[in-house]
């Protein structure tokens, strides 16, 4: 289920012009959260690899467990893409804001 899931969310263009994405990529790149998942998944990869587990084993394939279920399985873009989109973003809502329309009785 979450392979097709993740396969999914490689064909979904959706998330790279979404506002709220896009602030939540920068924010997640700003913090290292990226990183910080990565070093988990290696972590957890040598714990479940390794011969000798100890008695801690078990609670940490259930964290794990926990933390493979929450996580999103969308594509990591860069976070300099999401900048570029909101400031587009902006770009075009200035744009819409500042464009005087002109009222109906002038159009004759």
């Amino acid at each position: 289920m979450k392979e097709v899931r993740a396969e999914y969310a490689r064909a979904d263009w959706r998330p790279i012009v979404a506002y709220t994405d896009n602030l939540l990529r920068i924010g997640d790149a700003l913090l290292g959260a990226y990183d910080a998942s990565d070093q988990y998944d290696a972590l957890m990869t040598n714990a479940r690899s390794s011969p000798s587990h100890g008695g801690a084993s078990a609670g940490m394939e259930d964290d794990y467990a926990l933390y493979s279920m929450y996580e999103a399985p969308s594509p990591r873009w860069p976070w300099y893409w999401s900048a570029l989109v909101l400031l587009a973003l902006g770009g075009v809502s200035l744009w819409i804001l500042t464009t005087r329309v002109k009222t109906m009785d002038r159009l004759r």
